[in-house]
């Protein structure tokens, strides 16, 4: 993946750094959702207050306050869609389990507008696809399954 990133941001710093930013965030926010670690041990709790200082740091820095009008509202949309993740991932109906494994990678469209910001719509066609590939397979093993 930050080859990937690397590829399509290397030429605006401040970009790459915001995207791996919210990167980190949204691993850090699937951590606590995922409850990687036990309700009363100090790393989760830890990480609960470093997810909120991150966000603080996400939610302010230039880059963001000067494409804010672009990033926001997909920010908001890829929150929805991870909540409707979580509500569907235990369904008994699979169509629902499939669109809720589907959800949960929205927020590729966060990255997708950070690469159209720095180097255009062109760019931003050609790396959507690539990315929805590297994404899937992080996410899934050889059969397909969620991991």
């Amino acid at each position: 993946m930050i080859e990937f990133l690397k590829k399509y941001l290397s030429s605006n710093v401040e970009a790459l750094g915001w995207l791996l930013s919210y990167i980190i965030y949204c691993n850090a926010i699937d951590d606590i959702v995922d409850c990687k670690f036990e309700k009363d041990d100090k790393m989760r709790r830890l990480l609960v207050v470093r997810t909120f200082e991150l966000a603080a740091h996400i939610y302010s820095s230039e880059f963001y306050i000067i494409n804010m009008h672009i990033l926001f509202p997909l920010m908001k949309m890829a929150g929805q869609s991870y909540m409707d993740s979580i509500i569907l991932e235990d369904s008994k109906e699979v169509w629902k389990r499939n669109l809720g494994d589907n959800l949960r990678h929205e927020a590729n469209n966060i990255t997708l507008a950070v690469i159209e910001i720095v180097c255009g719509i062109e760019k931003r066609m050609e790396a959507s696809l690539e990315l929805r590939e590297c994404s899937y397979n992080t996410h899934h093993d050889k059969l397909g399954n969620p991991c």
